[in-house]
């Protein structure tokens, strides 16, 4: 039956998907720390939405191999997840509201000011 033969589908836009939501969750990370959970909820009902359509509406694809996902999981990840702490590590030092109001009295529990 030609007609029941599903979706054509791709691994690698399936790779660049997940790929694509954990990159900016770990860009966006030290300004943003709930985004961990977002992104832990997207990849979450991707994976459903993906395993619903990989039963039950995508066609089988042909063999591949491991060799994408070893090579994702061994090198890319890894180098990026360095870059994250990198990059965090700059966000944090060069954040620029940490000293907004300075205290000139430290003592003094409103603002310098003499009320007396």
């Amino acid at each position: 039956n030609s007609h029941m033969r599903g979706e054509e589908w791709h691994l690698a836009e399936r790779y660049s998907n997940m790929s694509k939501i954990l990159f900016l969750t770990l860009w966006y990370c030290s300004i943003y720390p709930f985004g961990f959970f977002l992104c832990a909820l997207a990849l979450f009902i991707n994976n459903f939405a993906d395993r619903f359509s990989l039963m039950r509406t995508w066609r089988q694809a042909p063999r591949l191999g491991a060799h994408s996902s070893s090579f994702l999981r061994r090198y890319v990840f890894t180098s990026v997840i360095s870059a994250m702490a990198v990059a965090s590590s700059y966000y944090w030092a060069g954040f620029p509201y940490d000293n907004l109001c300075e205290n000139e009295d430290p003592g003094d529990d409103n603002g310098g000011g003499d009320d007396a």
